[in-house]
């Protein structure tokens, strides 16, 4: 098996016998375009790379011709987080923030107190989509879990982290039974595959 790439590159994959889906992706050169557009405080850059992340799994997972915008918002510190991507992966974003009042080991819910988050489908073909929902968990990863679990009622889990220049996800989705009709083998599977997932 050869290496996976260093840039930016997103990769499907299935588990065998299992009726679980994922995707991976990786931001280097477009979150380092990004970054050096404006000098985010580092927790900016975090939340912001997470996003992208974010972004970029949502487009791979909805397979549409179009534009995906994702907007945090909220009456703290960072007012604003906005990440557009197409469905050809061309993705940017940007954030509004206070400097002043931006410390360095500040939590989600003190940089955007009272935040919700928009999902904005726009499609070229198509009816435009829009749905908001709290910011309501510790970190983003939590956030959009919580938003597809109560949204697609499938077992949905994220991973997203940005540092060091580079922004990382991971996205592991229950798909409808198929290959594992018994109720205790696929909520067994599905917590076998969470945990490996955890060890990444």
């Amino acid at each position: 098996m050869s290496d996976l790439p260093d840039t930016d590159f997103t990769q499907r994959f299935i588990f065998d016998e299992r009726d679980v889906r994922g995707e991976w992706v990786s931001l280097d050169d477009s979150y380092a375009a990004v970054l050096a557009r404006h000098e985010y405080p580092q927790p900016v850059q975090a939340l912001l790379g997470e996003l992208m992340a974010a972004t970029a799994l949502l487009v791979g997972a909805l397979k549409f011709d179009g534009l995906l915008i994702l907007q945090a918002r909220s009456a703290g510190p960072i007012p604003l987080l906005m990440v557009e991507c197409s469905g050809d992966r061309d993705i940017r974003g940007m954030a509004r923030y206070e400097a002043e009042q931006i410390s360095a080991d500040a939590t989600l819910s003190q940089l955007m107190p009272d935040g919700h988050l928009t999902l904005t489908i726009d499609p070229v073909k198509g009816q435009r989509y829009q749905g908001t929902v709290d910011l309501d968990g510790t970190n983003l990863s939590e956030c959009f879990t919580n938003y597809f679990v109560q949204s697609q009622q499938l077992n949905t889990r994220f991973w997203l982290n940005a540092e060091n220049g580079k922004a990382r996800g991971l996205l592991l989705q229950q798909l409808p039974r198929d290959r594992q009709p018994d109720d205790e083998e696929r909520e067994d599977s599905w917590q076998h595959v969470i945990a490996l997932a955890k060890t990444l």
